[in-house]
């Protein structure tokens, strides 16, 4: 995304670059991030208890945006805010998806 001010509607934008543009790209959000959160939890093994998970590697790169956003204002922060949260939902909702298809499969 440019420098330029962005005249759109946030959300929509970053629903669209995460579900269209990075999917095309990385393919669908939970396997993606799934491999961030590992890497991350490999990085981090000494000091966590538990591995990190897709969702809150997606919660932490949220984070990363508002931390952006407080130094310096930019359109791009709040489009990738709004679709990290985007990859949130639809990780979750995989999930969700994948753990009943896996309960049907054990039925």
């Amino acid at each position: 995304m440019s420098e330029e001010k962005y005249d759109g509607w946030v959300c929509d934008e970053g629903k669209r670059l995460s579900n269209t543009v990075r999917q095309n790209s990385y393919g669908h959000p939970i396997d993606d991030w799934s491999k961030t959160a590992k890497m991350w939890s490999a990085v981090l093994t000494r000091k966590l208890k538990e591995d990190i998970t897709a969702e809150e590697a997606a919660m932490m790169m949220v984070c990363v945006k508002m931390s952006r956003e407080a130094n310096m204002p930019k359109d791009d922060n709040v489009v990738d805010m709004a679709g990290y949260v985007n990859v949130l939902d639809i990780i979750k909702r995989e999930r969700a998806r994948r753990e009943a298809e896996k309960d049907e499969e054990g039925s």
